[in-house]
């Protein structure tokens, strides 16, 4: 984040930032906050990977959390049935979060980020929340996997149970310390761990994994909140999507603010009384429907 970036993420009323940011640009971190008091910060944490070779520049938190697993607990990145690292996303090394993880030092890898971010990250009053990438219940479609690493590979069923009490320990960690105003968010879409995450982010809208407009709504529906992230020839369609619910953020791609159109309706929306948003309809050609104050917002899935 730089200097002239601060004015442009300060129009919105929600940002993810990711956790550098506190160490390379804390002046405009906070700044931030100065521009607009009620704007949301997010701190954006991979907890399922950590870089390969060569990591990134200007990532201090990010080098030295892999440095410290590679050289101190290589037992914590995941393995497959031959013992080979299981990569999901080339340059990453992908952690094992699940209960199954081995024990080193009377740490588990799940406690010892959740220790980690606690102790050096969620502490800084600038941060509201936390968002999470790659919030995952179940993993078995990557591929198998020793979660034990004792050289035999754990049923899928297995492997998905056991990455479910992991992240569900990981999360409560995170809840109990942090209390319940602080918002928690996971990026994708999932009715799992609603007791402890606020909301669910629908990248690429309606979402890489469900391309059912219509199933990702109805589960859209179910949390408090939720991000719609509009791309490409999708954008219009996942914004009008988000004005179908109260419960939705829009948003663009990565580093991408919201155009200065859509954001002014936004906020004419956002002053109109709970008379003025009419309820969801569906028509009969397929379409829904949705009053707001004058204007009749369309969505043909």
């Amino acid at each position: 984040m730089e200097q002239r970036d601060v004015t442009i993420i300060a129009r919105h009323d929600l940002a993810i930032v990711d956790l550098e940011n506190l160490f390379n640009n804390p002046q405009e971190l906070r700044r931030l906050k100065k521009v607009n008091p009620g704007l949301e910060i997010l701190c954006y944490v991979n907890f399922f990977e950590v870089w390969g070779n060569p990591i990134p520049e200007f990532r201090p938190f990010g080098t030295k959390l892999a440095n410290t697993i590679n050289s101190q607990f290589p037992q914590w990145l995941l393995k497959d049935g031959e013992g080979q690292p299981v990569v999901f996303y080339e340059g990453m090394k992908t952690l094992n979060l699940s209960d199954l993880c081995p024990v080193i030092s009377g740490y588990t890898y799940s406690r010892y980020m959740a220790e980690i971010l606690l102790e050096n990250i969620l502490d800084d009053k600038v941060w509201d929340g936390l968002f999470l990438d790659n919030l995952y219940d179940e993993v078995s479609w990557i591929g198998q996997m020793d979660l034990d690493q004792d050289s035999v590979v754990e049923a899928k069923t297995a492997v998905d149970f056991a990455w479910y009490r992991g992240v569900d320990s990981f999360l409560s960690n995170i809840r109990d310390a942090k209390g319940k105003k602080f918002l928690i968010f996971g990026n994708h879409l999932s009715l799992f761990y609603k007791d402890k995450v606020d909301g669910r982010m629908l990248e690429e809208f309606p979402t890489l994994a469900h391309h059912d407009w219509n199933v990702v709504m109805r589960m859209a529906t179910q949390w408090p909140i939720v991000i719609i992230q509009g791309q490409g020839e999708n954008t219009a369609m996942a914004f009008n999507s988000s004005l179908l619910v109260d419960n939705a953020y829009f948003c663009m791609g990565n580093n991408i603010p919201v155009p200065e159109i859509m954001l002014a309706k936004i906020n004419q929306f956002k002053k109109l009384s709970a008379k003025q948003r009419g309820k969801l309809t569906y028509n009969s050609d397929g379409s829904y429907q949705r009053r707001l104050g004058d204007e009749i917002i369309t969505v043909r899935p």
